[in-house]
């Protein structure tokens, strides 16, 4: 019951942070995690490994990143 008490004046100061003070634009990027959007993956899937390859090389990405990958401790993946 007690706990209302902190949740409202916590939806308040969010409020402030995210549209009224100074610096909203900082506080909204600090308030949610922004991730990578992934709508055009299907894209990428349909794609080549020599096509990707080649457009990961214009990004001066390294070329052997399946060579370099280490899986995390514990994890049952299988390199191919």
């Amino acid at each position: 019951m007690y706990l209302i008490y902190l949740s409202r004046p916590q939806v308040g100061v969010n409020i402030l942070a995210q549209y009224v003070l100074r610096y909203r634009h900082y506080y909204s990027e600090a308030l949610y995690d922004r991730t990578a959007d992934f709508d055009n993956i299907s894209f990428l899937e349909s794609q080549s490994d020599n096509h990707l390859r080649q457009a990961g090389l214009e990004k001066d990405l390294p070329d052997d990143l399946h060579a370099s990958f280490k899986p995390p401790h514990g994890c049952a993946c299988q390199r191919s």
